[in-house]
C-alpha cells in the first residue's frame, strides 16, 4: 500500500514538473517571438525610411533639374549655340540617295537638297543641349545676370564652381525641355527658312516656344502696321507643311529628336527605381509589380539600343537557330551540378561570378545619368592602366567609369552578405537593361526565328521535364527578379529575366526599324504592346492554375502577332522583313562616299 502511495505521489511530482518546464519553454518561446518581432519591425522600419529618403532624393533631384530663373534668356543662350552651330556648317547642297540597283544595274532613288533634309535638323540638334553644360549663369557688366560660355572651369573658385556647375546643368535640362516642345516646329524653320544669322533667337525663343513673347508683344504695341518693318522669311514662322518622309535607312539616323527620347528614357529609369522602392514602404501587390517592372526594364532597355551608329555585331540566324540548343545544355548541366554537387559550393562560385558582372553592368546602366552631374573632363578623358608583368594586358577607362562602379560595387558586396531582394532585383534590372541595349538581331526574320526556338524550348523544359523550375528554386543568383508577396508561405513571386531580355531585343528591334525610317514608336508600340499582353496573360494562367508557367508560351504570340497584325494592316510587310541592320553600316559609307564625290564635283 505504502509503496503504490509513494509510486503515485512520485508520478505526480514528475507531472508538476513536466508542466512547469512546459510553461517556462512557452514564456521563454513567446519572449523570444516577441523580440524578433520587434527586431523585424525596426528592421523594416530602418528600410522605410531609407526607401523614403531615397525616393525623396529622386524627387529633389528632379525638382531641381528643373529650376531656372529667365525662361527668356536661357533660351536665347540656347538660340546663340545653335547659331554657332549653323554659322560652322559645312557646305553641302544635295544628299545622294541612290544606294540600290536595279535589275539593269541602274542606281535608284533620289537626290534631295541637303539644306532641307532631316539629316541637317539631325546633326544641328544632336548634341546641342550637352553643349550647354559649357554655360553659366554670372554677373554682366550690366548688372544684370546673364548666361556666359566658361572657357575655362579652373578659373572658378572651389566654392563657386559647384554653383557654377549647377546653373549649367539647369540649363542643359531647359534645352533638353525646349528642344522637345519645339521639336517639329524647329525642325520646319530650320529646313524651310534662310536660318540666318541673328535670326536663330528670335524664331526660336519669340515665334516658336513665346518665353520672349513680352518683350515682342510691347513692340508691337507702340509700333503701328504702317510704320513696322517687313519680317524677313530668315526668322518667319512658315506655314508647317506635311511631314517629309525618311532620307535615310540606316540605324544611325534618328528622326525621333535624342533628346525626346532622353527624356522618356529618364522618366522611365525614375519611375523604374520608384517601383523597386516602394516595396519597402507600402504593400504592393506583386502581380502588377511583376508587369509593370518587366515593361519598364524593356522601356529602357530598347531606348538605350538606338546608337547613333550601326550595331558593330548582330545575330546571324546560324546563331539564333543554335540558342535553343545551346540554353538546353547550359540549363542541363547548371541542373546536374546541383544535383551531384552541394548547393552551397556551387552558389558560392556563382556568387563570385556574378559579383564582378554584376559591378561591370551596374556601372554601365548608371554611367549615363551619372555623366550629367560630373566634369566634361571626366567624361573625356581615358586613363590607361597597365599590367606590372604583363604589358600587353591594358585596361582604358575614365574617371567617370569609377564613380559610377562604386554603386555597384557596395550593392554586390550587399546581395553577397544578405541576398537581399533588393539587392537582388537592382542587378537584375541591370543585366535586363545592358541585355537588350547591347544584343542586336539584325532583322525581323532572324528575330522571328530566335523566339520561336526558345518558345518550344520554354514549353519543353517547363512542361515535360522538372529541370527549369528545379533550377530557379536552387540557383541563388540575380538571375531573376523577387517580388515580396507578404505571405510566409510564399514570400516571393519570381520572374526570369530571360521572359524580359529575349523578347525586349525583339521589341528593341522594332523602335530602331521605326527611328530608321522615321517614323514615331510605329512598329515599337505594336510590339510593346503584345509583350505587355502576354505578360498579362501568363500571369492570369498562372494564378488560375495555381502552377508555374513558361512565360515565352504567352509572349512570343503576343509581340510577333501584334507586329504582323500590324505590319499587315499596313502593308508594309516587304520593308519590315527587309530591314537588316548589318547592312547599316556599310550603306552609310556608301552614302558617305557618294556625297563626297558629289562635292568634289560641285567644287
Amino acid at each position: 500500500m505504502r509503496e503504490s502511495s509513494r509510486s503515485h505521489l512520485q508520478k505526480h511530482h514528475r507531472d508538476e514538473r513536466t508542466k512547469k518546464w512546459e510553461q517556462d519553454y512557452k514564456q521563454e518561446r513567446g519572449e523570444r517571438s516577441r523580440a524578433g518581432t520587434e527586431t523585424m519591425e525596426t528592421r523594416r522600419a530602418t528600410c522605410r525610411s531609407a526607401a523614403l529618403l531615397l525616393l525623396a532624393a529622386i524627387l529633389a533631384s528632379a525638382a531641381s533639374a528643373s529650376s531656372i530663373g529667365d525662361k527668356c534668356a536661357a533660351c536665347k543662350a540656347v538660340a546663340a549655340e545653335l547659331e554657332i552651330g549653323i554659322s560652322s556648317e559645312k557646305p553641302r547642297n544635295h544628299l545622294d540617295l541612290r544606294n540600290r540597283l536595279n535589275s539593269k544595274g541602274q542606281r535608284e532613288g533620289k537626290v534631295i537638297d541637303y539644306r532641307v533634309s532631316e539629316l541637317r535638323v539631325v546633326e544641328l540638334l544632336d548634341g546641342l543641349c550637352d553643349k550647354m553644360q559649357d554655360y553659366t549663369l554670372q554677373k554682366l557688366e550690366s548688372g544684370e545676370k546673364g548666361w556666359v560660355k566658361v572657357a575655362d572651369w579652373n578659373s572658378f573658385q572651389t566654392e563657386k564652381k559647384a554653383a557654377a556647375r549647377a546653373h549649367s546643368k539647369n540649363l542643359s535640362s531647359f534645352c533638353g525641355r525646349l528642344l522637345e516642345e519645339t521639336e517639329d516646329e524647329l525642325a520646319e524653320w530650320i529646313k524651310t527658312s534662310s536660318a540666318e544669322s541673328g535670326n536663330v533667337s528670335r524664331a526660336l525663343c519669340e515665334d516658336i516656344s513665346k518665353h520672349c513673347q513680352s518683350t515682342r508683344s510691347a513692340w508691337e504695341k507702340t509700333t503701328s502696321p504702317a510704320t513696322r518693318p517687313d519680317r524677313s522669311p530668315g526668322y518667319r514662322l512658315p506655314p508647317r507643311p506635311s511631314r517629309v518622309a525618311a532620307v535615310r535607312s540606316s540605324c544611325c539616323f534618328r528622326r525621333i529628336h535624342p533628346v525626346t527620347m532622353k527624356t522618356h528614357e529618364r522618366a522611365a529609369n525614375l519611375a523604374l527605381a520608384g517601383l523597386s522602392l516602394a516595396p519597402l514602404v507600402v504593400k504592393v501587390e506583386p502581380n502588377v509589380n511583376v508587369i509593370l517592372t518587366a515593361c519598364l526594364a524593356v522601356y529602357v532597355g530598347c531606348y538605350r539600343s538606338v546608337k547613333p551608329t550601326p550595331p558593330s555585331e548582330t545575330m546571324s540566324k546560324e546563331h539564333a537557330m543554335r540558342f535553343p540548343l545551346v540554353g538546353s545544355a547550359m540549363l542541363l548541366s547548371l541542373f546536374l551540378l546541383f544535383k551531384f554537387l552541394s548547393k552551397d559550393l556551387v552558389n558560392a562560385v556563382l556568387t563570385a561570378y556574378f559579383f564582378i558582372l554584376g559591378i561591370a553592368a551596374l556601372c554601365a546602366t548608371l554611367l549615363p545619368s551619372i555623366k550629367r552631374f560630373l566634369p566634361k573632363e571626366w567624361n573625356d578623358n581615358a586613363i590607361v592602366w597597365c599590367a606590372p608583368f604583363f604589358h600587353s594586358l591594358s585596361v582604358e577607362f575614365t574617371k567617370s567609369q569609377v564613380v559610377a562602379s562604386i554603386p555597384g560595387f557596395f550593392f554586390c558586396i550587399w546581395y553577397a552578405a544578405k541576398k537581399h531582394w533588393l539587392a537582388n532585383n537592382v542587378l537584375g534590372i541591370s543585366f535586363c537593361i545592358q541585355g537588350i541595349e547591347m544584343l542586336s538581331l539584325g532583322s525581323f526574320k532572324t528575330g522571328a526565328i530566335l523566339l520561336a526556338g526558345l518558345f518550344f524550348y520554354d514549353i519543353f523544359w517547363v512542361f515535360f521535364t522538372p529541370v527549369m523550375v528545379s533550377v530557379a528554386k536552387s540557383f541563388d543568383a540575380p538571375i531573376k527578379l523577387l517580388f515580396p508577396t507578404g505571405d510566409a508561405a510564399r514570400p516571393f513571386s519570381m520572374l526570369g529575366l530571360g521572359d524580359i531580355v529575349i523578347p525586349g531585343i525583339f521589341v528593341a528591334l522594332a523602335l530602331r526599324f521605326d527611328v530608321s525610317r522615321g517614323i514615331k514608336n510605329r512598329y515599337f508600340n505594336s510590339a510593346f504592346l503584345g509583350y505587355t499582353v502576354g505578360l498579362t496573360v501568363t500571369i492570369i494562367v498562372m494564378n488560375w492554375f495555381q502552377a508555374a508557367q513558361p512565360a515565352l508560351l504567352y509572349i512570343v504570340p503576343g509581340v510577333i502577332g501584334f507586329v504582323a497584325v500590324h505590319c499587315l494592316w499596313n502593308g508594309e510587310v516587304k520593308p519590315l522583313l527587309e530591314y537588316n541592320e548589318s547592312k547599316a553600316e556599310e550603306e552609310d559609307a556608301a552614302e558617305e562616299d557618294t556625297d563626297s564625290k558629289q562635292n568634289k564635283k560641285e567644287e
